[in-house]
């Protein structure tokens, strides 16, 4: 039996939320290594099992979604051998901001709304 605080919506915004906390985390590290001398960038993976979860009828299988750190170029920009881009992070790092924020914001109309119905005298 769902609880109104384990259904398919509440489990996916839940999961995001961690994973643009994650992905906030990885991002800052990239950042902060900016100058050090062969780092190799890494990123969140995590649309292909969302997209197979979100398919599913079962929130448990959102649940299960476990994001993976990857390397995601092992080329080097740079003479160094490190290959962080400080533009591009700050612009992804800018963009995860803002999908954490918009959880946010759905999650808290998503309970604004539950406290309503549980205001309802009918």
């Amino acid at each position: 039996m769902l609880s109104i605080f384990n259904d398919k919506m509440s489990c996916l915004y839940k999961k995001m939320l961690d994973i643009t906390s994650m992905r906030q985390n990885i991002i800052s590290n990239n950042i902060a290594n900016v100058n050090t001398p062969n780092f190799k960038r890494s990123d969140v993976d995590f649309q292909a099992q969302l997209k197979n979860a979100i398919s599913q009828d079962e929130p448990s299988v959102i649940s299960d979604i476990e994001p993976v750190k990857i390397m995601t170029d092992n080329t080097p920009v740079r003479l160094d051998g490190n290959n962080v881009d400080l533009n591009s992070e700050l612009s992804i790092i800018a963009k995860n901001s803002v999908m954490y924020k918009m959880y946010i914001q759905f999650t808290k109309g998503r309970f604004d709304k539950l406290r309503e119905a549980m205001k309802s005298p009918n």
